[in-house]
């Protein structure tokens, strides 16, 4: 993904960066000569022959880079879209013609990311967090995500093949011994079988017993290029196959109302990270997904998250409201976002408007979603607003939780006046060993009235000891106050650690082997890496790559190519005005 971003880079940097909704009509000579010979250069662009020229020399480029088989899947499959919308951004007629002179400008209202904060905390109550005064009773809040099955798991096979994903029947058989994936899972560039899955469903859960579920997404395995490679194109019939099987499998075992509270996953996009967020040329997705999942919502929650991907609705029995986000709307590599990331299909909107209502009701809530908007894989200006709602609503928001990242961490949103912690954005590890990592998941304690965290433990199946087992136990690694030493869960708390383990060798100690879920193979890699531990402290103390960047002036993970593909994709959110009337307001609250 991250080869084709820096492909791309150069195409949106000429792209220019007026984000537009609609505009007004100048039917003048030379505004209509400059469309037509815009729409002749994007037609000529995006034509087979360019296209097929293109991609011969950048999938060249490609392979020496990365695998071969991921550059031919890659620019078979996902490539070409990213393509067109990538030369549709550049020939925007309404940007160019505009531009150079041609065209009458539309009239616009830009709203900065500053401005868009200073509208949502102009009616900010003061910060006033629960009591800190325990009830009598704490909810167990399970978390799972990134499942990334592997339908092709064979065990026995090279957990280190040296090509893309391993772990499959058909690579090169393993070396020695300690190469051989085993019966639940292998330390390296692997997925899991459905039945280590099948496993965390039947032994780990009800062991667990929780009173509230949420799957945060991404079920189809790693192994998406090699299967595109060897069956030529991705299939829509065998897209979600994952994504039934794993819904289906865990309805039979917890159905009813609020039993789970799932979410989409960048994998669930067709390819992977795409998703025409507003068009329809992805609502089958919405169709199947909704359908699935059916058992689990309100009819209100079916209803929006057919139409959006994305539903708010009440946990039975309680005045705790779960938030969940469509993630979608401010994935970064979704090229569908590229010619407007202005608030796609309104979700900022959406989100605002169902915390008010809480707000007014006096509910709590739990946001939850696949991707962190302060990844580098998140529109920034995106996570910047977001955060913005987060400081707003701090008095009812308990908690967000996100995945994607296969890590165990957090980051944290701040009170714009004060700079003091309010809410945090809990990151939680994956079920899915890729890679090295030990497949684990999260126990949020949280308090029965006001629902605000009280801690929370993590359990692994660590799979070098499971593998030497028929029956393995999925074994608690460590609870949060009592591995860190902390009085208390409160946002507080996740700030100082973050910050202390910037220069504490100690805690850095700590938090890293928690980090990577106890993988010895990452923790050691990293360890002695001072740099990437200034990044990762300012990464935690954060919310967003703005914040991030402020903190230290270096992304995360060195990730430079992506935070510059971000500058470029993102731009200033614009609505355009016509007849002295604002068109569209993505906010209800101004």
């Amino acid at each position: 993904m991250k080869v084709l971003a820096v492909l791309c880079l150069g195409l949106l940097f000429i792209g220019g960066a007026l984000q537009t909704l609609e505009v007004e009509e100048d039917n003048s000579f030379f505004c209509t000569q400059c469309k037509t010979v815009t729409s002749g250069i994007k037609g000529l662009m995006q034509s087979s022959q360019v296209w097929n020229f293109l991609k011969t020399i950048a999938e060249a480029i490609c392979k020496v880079i990365v695998d071969g088989e991921v550059c031919h899947s890659l620019f078979l499959d996902l490539a070409p879209i990213f393509y067109q919308n990538a030369i549709a951004k550049l020939t925007h007629s309404d940007t160019i013609c505009p531009g150079i002179g041609l065209c009458r400008a539309p009239r616009i209202i830009t709203e900065t990311k500053e401005s868009f904060r200073a509208r949502i905390l102009k009616d900010q109550p003061p910060y006033n967090p629960p009591d800190k005064s325990p009830s009598a009773k704490n909810l167990k809040f399970l978390v799972f995500a990134d499942t990334h099955i592997e339908e092709e798991y064979k065990e026995g096979s090279s957990g280190n093949c040296g090509k893309g994903i391993c772990c499959i029947e058909g690579r090169s058989p393993p070396k020695t011994d300690k190469d051989r994936a085993g019966k639940w899972g292998y330390l390296g560039n692997c997925d899991i079988p459905w039945r280590t899955f099948q496993h965390f469903v039947d032994e780990a859960i009800p062991e667990i017993n929780p009173d509230i579920m949420a799957w945060l997404g991404d079920n189809n395995g790693h192994n998406f290029w090699q299967k595109v490679f060897y069956c030529r194109k991705a299939s829509k019939k065998n897209h979600l196959h994952q994504s039934k099987q794993v819904s289906k499998y865990l309805s039979q075992k917890f159905s009813g109302i609020g039993k789970i509270y799932p979410v989409m996953g960048n994998h669930e996009g067709f390819p992977m990270d795409t998703f025409d967020i507003r068009g329809d040329s992805h609502q089958w997705i919405y169709n199947k997904l909704t359908h699935l999942w059916r058992h689990w919502l309100t009819d209100l929650s079916y209803i929006e998250h057919k139409a959006h991907g994305r539903y708010s609705q009440l946990h039975p029995g309680t005045n705790l409201r779960i938030i969940a986000m469509n993630t979608f709307a401010y994935d970064v590599l979704n090229s569908y976002l590229w010619t407007n990331s202005t608030d796609p299909d309104g979700n900022l909107g959406w989100i605002y408007d169902a915390l008010l209502e809480s707000e007014k009701r006096k509910e709590n809530v739990w946001i939850i979603g696949h991707t962190p908007p302060g990844d580098e894989e998140g529109n920034q200006d995106w996570a910047f607003r977001f955060s913005a709602i987060c400081d707003r609503f701090a008095n009812i928001i308990r908690g967000v939780v996100f995945a994607h990242v296969h890590v165990e961490g957090w980051q944290i949103v701040k009170n714009f006046k004060t700079q003091q912690p309010v809410v945090v954005h809990h990151i939680v590890p994956s079920i899915s060993s890729y890679s090295y990592l030990n497949p684990s998941f999260t126990v949020f304690h949280i308090d029965s009235e006001t629902f605000s965290l009280q801690d929370y433990d993590v359990y692994r199946l660590y799979l070098e000891e499971a593998n030497n087992h028929s029956n393995p136990k999925w074994k608690k690694s460590h609870s949060f106050k009592e591995y860190y030493g902390m009085n208390s869960a409160e946002p507080s708390s996740f700030l100082a650690l973050a910050q202390k383990m910037k220069d504490d060798q100690t805690t850095w100690t700590k938090v890293l082997k928690k980090y990577y879920q106890d993988s010895a193979h990452l923790f050691e890699e990293k360890r002695h890496k001072r740099k990437f531990q200034k990044e990762l402290s300012c990464y935690m103390s954060s919310s967003s790559l703005y914040e991030i960047g402020d903190c230290i002036s270096v992304f995360p993970n060195g990730s430079w190519g992506m935070a510059i593909f971000n500058w470029f994709v993102v731009s200033e959110w614009k609505y355009v005005i016509q007849s002295s009337q604002l068109l569209i307001i993505q906010m209800s609250c101004s």
